[in-house]
């Protein structure tokens, strides 16, 4: 899993985990957004151990105004994911 509390770069962003959390992130900041966004393709990602798992991931996406967002998606142990916070980048 890692170290508790440090921040690790992933270098398989194509992995079933992270590809998991990046459309959840893109289905929630459509929702947050009344657009239709698509996930294109993971640009970069971090994942670090806290109480749970802190995502923050770079999201190059089709469908709406912006073609890039950051992302931060939490999921505490055994729990749902809920994304933190987004920004247009």
């Amino acid at each position: 899993m890692g170290l508790l509390g440090g921040k690790q770069d992933v270098t398989h962003e194509n992995s079933h985990e992270i590809q998991g959390v990046a459309k959840f992130a893109v289905e929630e900041i459509s929702k947050q957004t009344n657009a239709s966004l698509e996930l294109v393709r993971v640009v970069e990602a971090h994942k670090q151990v806290v109480n749970g798992l802190l995502f923050e991931l770079k999201l190059k996406v089709s469908g709406g105004s912006a073609e890039s967002y950051k992302a931060t998606v939490y999921q505490p142990p055994g729990g749902a994911k809920t994304l933190d916070k987004f920004e247009e980048v």
